[in-house]
């Protein structure tokens, strides 16, 4: 379980590099040129990395539920 939650939180880490990558490439190709597409694909980035950061919350609790019952 503890491996498990260590990979959910690494991969995590690295959505948050993803989605800092990503903001900043669609503002610099989109945001001047095409601003709605440049609107539509943050929301959809923003959407994504709430179900990363939830995905690893519930990781976090399932490990701390086990370690206490354990």
């Amino acid at each position: 379980l503890n491996s498990l939650t260590e990979q959910i939180v690494m991969l995590e880490s690295e959505t948050d590099d993803l989605y800092d990558a990503a903001r900043k490439r669609l503002f610099e190709e989109k945001a001047g040129t095409q601003p709605m597409d440049f609107w539509v694909a943050i929301e959809i980035l923003d959407h994504l990395e709430k179900v990363a950061d939830s995905l690893d919350d519930v990781a976090n609790e399932v490990h701390s539920v086990v370690t206490e019952h354990v």
